[in-house]
């Protein structure tokens, strides 16, 4: 049964007598849990991820603002962008259409707690941000290059009519539109869309691309191609073997061309020539035999001859195909010649552990991948090797220690100090966000108000090569060479010393991509790393329990793992 009225009304009465009486209490108790909760909110962290904070859906509450940005280049690093045209699709990586990430931004959206927020009573709780979408821009350069590219992935080529045979008769294969995307399309559509952390779809506007010529341009043609077909073409192999083809192998050879004056003739496709002639030798060839070399240090030292092959000579054969065809009065009886083919070769490489084999492992790596290296022993033996360690390749992000260079003299002779103000930081906080998350804005305001051509001029007083070029085409360039060099002077105090090195070589202790040289290394390692698009970089200085080195490897197309891979195997080598 329910209270009756009566007596809910009495509860009801006394609840309001109690409070009536206790009104001051009530309101001074209330008070001072706002006090206490904005003193909280006064206090929290304003370098770390509010309580509520989602990344992509991800709970980061009380992550600092360096775990962030780490955290979105790594998203931004893996995210795809699946474009699709009509029924043809194909998926990037985002990073290599030339788009970069503004990690600060999107880390300030999830850190972000202003003054007067933290002074209204609660309001930590009404502060649920959750970024899930990259804050990118676009080099446009790179952007027009990379949909150069993209565009014949997804557009489709018309067909244009050809002649066949079908039930026994010449027809007309019908003629196909074809669908183009234009580099000004993707370019357009990539720049103004919003792109997820982990993968984004665009479609893209196509354009209707019709065949050069159709079905009734065939109709000039069809005598000429009758009289082709009727013309019966034998092959005799060496064995005696005899191969004839029929009319429908035949017919697939012949094509339509159109002269610039619109004329219409008959030609031959000779790729279908050439398959069916590889038909033939998949019947009459023999496969050469293997023969294996041992080489050490990149010199052979053992060869295992295999047995020589044989195939059909395609180009003459090839060649008599054509003529026997098209012309009237070629030979149809053609005899297939066979020409030798040499052994496969397969190549069982060793080093040994000497300055010869270091240097023959940098040379096969440089030079049948696009990777340069430069190594150099701070210790022990002191080798040294290198490969492709001259050429200059845009920096990505290991520049910051040519910005950290000058930096460092601004802040030795005065005019710049740890405590000044920059940004939403300080120049300390500044150094922090370029070393450690490997960010990007402090940095571009460092060249901002140090100047590009100054930055060279600095570099190149010091000894550095004009590879290293803050003014490059595309992006600021580096070397291989140049990378070590600093990081050999950073090391032994020439180039950088005092409090200065001790600050520098702390921040590359504890940078937070640890996936190449370290993962690589058998050895406690200080490093910096760079990717921008398809560069992925690092420069070290290891200190391997056996000694002491500094290597820089810079790859296009690689990865992180494989800069691992070739850290491991020179670690082999010298201290095996």
């Amino acid at each position: 049964m329910g209270t009756p009225i009566g007596q809910r009304h009495g509860l009801f009465l006394s609840l309001r007598a109690w409070m009536k009486r206790h009104k001051q209490v009530f309101i001074v108790t209330a008070g001072l849990v706002c006090v206490a909760v904005i003193g909280g909110q006064l206090l929290y962290p304003q370098d770390k991820a509010l309580p509520f904070a989602r990344l992509n859906g991800e709970l980061v509450r009380g992550q600092e603002r360096n775990q962030l940005t780490a955290k979105i280049q790594a998203l931004f690093a893996e995210s795809e962008v699946t474009l699709k045209a009509g029924d043809k699709e194909t998926a990037v990586l985002l990073r290599t259409m030339g788009a970069d990430v503004d990690s600060e931004s999107m880390a300030d959206e999830l850190v972000s707690y202003q003054l007067w927020e933290r002074l209204i009573p609660f309001s930590f709780a009404f502060k649920q941000p959750d970024v899930r979408q990259l804050d990118v821009y676009f080099d446009q350069v790179k952007l027009r290059a990379a949909a150069d590219s993209a565009k014949g992935l997804l557009s489709i080529k018309p067909t244009d009519a050809r002649l066949a045979i079908k039930d026994g008769k010449l027809a007309v294969t019908p003629a196909k539109s074809g669908v183009e995307v234009t580099s000004a399309a993707l370019v357009q559509v990539l720049g103004g869309a919003t792109f997820g952390l982990d993968s984004t779809t665009l479609d893209l506007p196509t354009a209707k691309v019709p065949p050069t010529y159709g079905d009734d341009d065939i109709a000039p043609v069809r005598k000429r191609a009758q009289a082709a077909l009727s013309r019966d073409i034998s092959l005799t192999a060496p064995d005696g073997s005899l191969f004839q083809p029929d009319d429908a192998t035949v017919a697939s050879w012949l094509v339509v061309i159109t002269a610039k004056s619109g004329k219409v003739t008959l030609s031959i496709d000779e790729k279908r020539v050439a398959k069916y002639v590889a038909s033939l030798n998949d019947k009459l060839g023999t496969d050469p035999g293997v023969t294996k070399l041992t080489l050490v240090d990149g010199e052979v030292t053992d060869r295992d001859h295999g047995s020589q092959g044989e195939e059909i000579a395609a180009s003459e054969l090839i060649d008599q195909l054509k003529k026997a065809v098209m012309n009237d009065d070629a030979s149809r009886n053609l005899a297939i010649k066979m020409q030798p083919v040499a052994s496969a070769v397969v190549s069982n490489r060793r080093y040994t552990s000497s300055q010869k084999g270091l240097q023959a492992y940098i040379d096969y790596v440089t030079s049948t991948q696009d990777v340069h290296i430069s190594l150099v022993q701070l210790d022990g033996k002191r080798w040294k090797a290198s490969g492709r360690a001259n050429e200059s390749i845009p920096s990505a992000s290991t520049y910051k220690l040519f910005v950290s260079l000058v930096m460092f003299d601004r802040i030795n002779s005065g005019k710049l100090h740890w405590n000044d103000k920059m940004l939403d930081t300080t120049v300390a906080g500044c150094f922090e966000r370029m070393i450690v998350p490997s960010t990007n804005p402090c940095a571009e305001k460092f060249i901002a108000e140090f100047g590009r051509d100054y930055i060279n001029k600095f570099a190149y007083a010091r000894g550095f090569s004009h590879g290293t070029d803050f003014n490059g085409y595309d992006a600021t360039h580096t070397t291989a060479a140049d990378l070590t060099k600093y990081l050999v002077g950073l090391y032994n105090g020439t180039l950088v010393s005092g409090d200065n090195r001790a600050k520098l070589l702390e921040k590359m202790g504890r940078q937070l991509y640890r996936y190449g040289i370290p993962t690589g290394s058998a050895g406690w390692v200080q490093d910096k790393v760079g990717f921008l698009w398809d560069y992925v970089h690092d420069t070290a200085i290891v200190h391997h329990p056996r000694g002491t080195y500094v290597v820089t490897i810079m790859t296009r197309g690689q990865s992180y793992g494989r800069i691992a891979q070739i850290d491991r195997e020179l670690e082999r080598i010298m201290y095996p």
